[in-house]
Formats: structure tokens, C-alpha cells, sequence
């Protein structure tokens, strides 16, 4: 799972387009306006499975092995699924892992033990002392969030130190969110902003994403859209839906670029349909309340339904809403 915080913030809409015999104004539209990677690795799930770990660690042996061991893709742990899976025998994995009776099946799932965790982190911090760029940054995260350890940001700040030394963006975008954060260090905007910028110009779109929102909002630097824009949009190119949702709401209200609906949403469609709520709930609004668009009370309210099976409570309210206009207008 993924490491990642959001705020839900209600911005005020202009609806300078809307129409103007429109006897319901739009409600204030839902932004995702703070994306926040702790890690920009694919990070294992709070409970490690067995194949997770047992995949990063052949990758890492593979790697090692054949000399190609990356130290600054804007994905290292995807080496483990671009590599052979074989584990190498002369270097063994930890014993125990999935032996029999070392796991249990929680929600159709098989999760590791402790033992197995236990075994699991031993091993990656043998590799990290080795200087294995993924194996740092594993431990790191496992300290970050008490996966196999006890939680201690500082010992996380330490060991992302030592891959963001070796030049690797994803450690560099996590010491960054560590100190805006203030997580094991003093709260420091202007130096998240710093680790941030030296993953960012590596490619690494959380970090893009991070600054992104850290000029949006001035945190760290001068408020600047424009830039906030700049930087949304080379994450939201590479497919990441929470800079295409950001990017859709800049282009829906003028911010760093002119206004432009049809930008916008083609911006929400990218990210909606990778599953985010928040471009969901504004493409409703988009359907709900004809901006840009013809108002289609049938999109409008499938887009809000997929934004509420995913659990977004505001999202209700709009439906509500939706069906009540409906129904005055039959």
C-alpha cells in the first residue's frame, strides 16, 4: 500500500460559464489538492505477504548478481518485476518464509507471520549495509511505518540518506516529505522543498506532484500557479491520476493557465478512469451543473455513483441533490 496523504478541500467555483437560467448554482467543487507520497516505490502492505517479499528479494539478488543494480530509477523496486525470479542459492533468502505454518489466510489472502517479518527485515538490512539502494530503501520505509520494526523516523531519515546519496529520486522524495512532514526532523518547508526538487528533475512524479502543490499553496516558495501547473502536468504525462485530477480543476478554473472546460475534462477522465474519487466527484459536478458541457443528469449521477462506491461521504450530498432537481423537472 501505498503511503499516501490527501486532503479533500472545497474551493469556490465561479461557474462564470454556467447558465445563467440555472435556478441551482453549483456547489463549491472537490479537489484533490494534496497529493503526499511517503515512499514513490510500490511499498508492501502493512501485513508483508510472502510473494512481495520473496519478489524484491530475487530482484535484488538478480541485480547484484549481474552488476545492473539500479541506484536512481524513479522506480527501483520495479526491478524485482522485470527480473528473473530465481532466487540465487548462494545467497539465500531468509529460511523460514513461507514454510508451512509460518502464515495464516486473513480475507482470502495468505499473510506472513511474525517470524517472517522478523527474517525479512534482517535480510534487507544485511543487503542495505551492503549498500543496495533497495534494500535502504525498504528498511527506510519499514522504520517509517513500524512494518517488522518499531516506528523511528529517525532511523528512516537515516538509511533514505544513504540511497539519496547514491543519487536514487525515491529516497530523495522521501526525506523530502519527511521534512515537510517533520517527521524525525524539524518541520522545514523550504528544505523539503530542496529533496523534493532533486527527485522531481530526476523524472519522479511524486515529487513533481509534491511541488506542484507546495507552489500551488506557497509552501516553501512564493505562491506561484504557474508553476504548480508546470509541474501537475509532467506528473499527470506520465499517468498519475492525483496530477491529472489537479491539473483538471487548474485548467476548470483559470489557475496558472487560462480557463478552458474541454481541458478540464479531459484531465478528470484520465484520472476518473484510473479510480480517483475526487476527478469522479468533479466530473459529476461538471454533468450536474453544465459546465462546458450539456447538463446530462445521467452522467452526472453515474460519475457521483463511482466516486460513492469508492466511500466518498461527500459525495452523497450531491446525489441527493441530483435526484431532487430531477425530480421537479419530470
Amino acid at each position: 500500500m501505498e503511503n499516501i496523504k490527501t486532503e479533500i478541500d472545497q474551493v469556490d467555483d465561479n461557474n462564470d460559464n454556467n447558465d445563467s437560467n440555472n435556478p441551482h448554482p453549483a456547489p463549491n467543487t472537490t479537489q484533490l489538492t494534496s497529493t503526499r507520497f511517503g515512499s514513490a516505490i510500490a511499498s508492501p502492505s502493512p501485513t508483508i505477504t510472502k510473494k512481495n517479499t520473496l519478489d524484491l528479494i530475487s530482484g535484488l539478488n538478480n541485480a547484484q548478481d549481474s552488476g545492473s543494480l539500479a541506484t536512481s530509477s524513479p522506480y527501483a523496486v520495479d526491478i524485482a518485476r522485470t527480473l528473473s525470479k530465481t532466487v540465487r542459492h548462494s545467497d539465500p533468502s531468509p529460511p523460514s518464509l513461507g514454510q508451512k505454518n509460518s502464515s495464516s489466510v486473513k480475507n482470502g489472502r495468505r499473510v506472513s507471520s511474525k517470524r517472517d517479518n522478523q527474517l525479512a527485515v534482517d535480510w534487507f538490512l544485511d543487503k542495505a549495509k551492503r549498500g543496495s539502494v533497495e534494500a535502504q530503501i525498504e528498511i527506510g520505509h519499514r522504520y517509517g511505518t513500524g512494518q517488522g520494526v518499531p516506528l523511528d523516523f529517525a532511523k528512516a531519515l537515516e538509511w533514505y540518506l544513504k540511497a539519496a546519496k547514491q543519487g536514487n529520486a525515491d529516497a530523495q522524495c522521501c526525506i523530502g516529505f519527511m521534512y515537510e512532514r517533520g517527521q524525525g526532523v524539524p518541520q522545514n518547508d523550504s528544505t523539503a522543498m530542496k529533496w523534493y526538487l532533486k527527485a522531481a528533475e530526476q523524472g519522479n512524479p511524486p515529487a513533481q506532484i509534491n511541488i506542484g502543490f507546495m507552489y500551488e499553496r506557497g509552501h516553501g516558495a512564493p505562491q506561484d500557479y504557474s508553476r504548480a501547473f508546470d509541474w501537475y502536468l509532467k506528473a499527470a504525462r506520465q499517468g498519475f491520476a492525483q496530477a491529472q485530477t489537479n491539473l483538471g480543476f487548474m485548467y476548470q478554473h483559470g489557475q496558472g493557465t487560462p480557463r478552458n472546460y474541454s481541458k478540464a475534462l479531459e484531465w478528470y477522465l484520465k484520472a476518473a478512469e484510473q479510480g480517483a474519487t475526487a476527478a469522479q466527484m468533479n466530473l459529476g459536478c461538471l454533468y450536474h451543473y453544465g459546465q462546458g458541457v450539456p447538463r446530462d443528469y445521467v452522467k452526472a449521477l453515474m460519475w457521483y455513483q463511482k466516486a460513492a462506491s469508492q466511500g466518498d461521504p461527500q459525495v452523497l450530498k450531491q446525489i441527493d441533490i441530483l435526484k431532487r432537481q430531477a425530480s421537479t423537472r419530470m
